[in-house]
């Protein structure tokens, strides 16, 4: 009886304990201070700054690339968007390799190409007109973790 209990409590233990390292939720600031952001369905994870608080993403579909547009509030109503009071820092797409290759160079140095894996080619694009509340928060090293930290699962 007393093995019995003590093997329980073990087991309680263990159990308990695994709980303590689990990863924190999106919408929770990782141990480096960055909201980790993963996306299955197109194959990605990135860091967001902890100026993202309350960031909310969309995701559209065409036939030549997968995209997920990142949203920002923001209070400069000057900024047209697709959500009401929120701005779009960061678009990530996944674009069939063969209709990147097609892309004449242009249109393929508005972004900023992170990764290839399998048919796809994975880009960034970041905002062109930055809101008004956002200059003093931005910054190139911010733009820099974002790339960085994108990684291809």
């Amino acid at each position: 009886m007393k093995k019995i209990a003590i093997l329980f409590t073990f087991c309680f233990l263990l159990f308990a304990l695994s709980g303590c390292g689990k990863a924190p939720m999106m919408d929770e600031l990782n141990k480096q201070g960055f909201y980790p952001y993963t996306n299955e369905a197109l194959g990605f994870s990135l860091s967001l700054p902890q100026e993202f608080q309350y960031y909310q993403t969309q995701r559209n579909d065409s036939g030549d690339f997968k995209e997920l547009d990142i949203f920002v509030p923001t209070a400069d109503t000057r900024i047209g968007n697709v959500v009401s009071g929120y701005a779009e820092p960061v678009i990530v797409r996944a674009y069939n390799k063969n209709f990147y290759n097609r892309l004449d160079k242009a249109d393929q140095n508005e972004f900023t190409k992170v990764g290839e894996k399998g048919d796809k080619v994975y880009v960034l694009k970041f905002w062109d007109v930055i809101p008004s509340d956002w200059t003093s928060k931005w910054t190139k090293d911010m733009k820099k973790q974002i790339v960085n930290n994108f990684k291809l699962k």
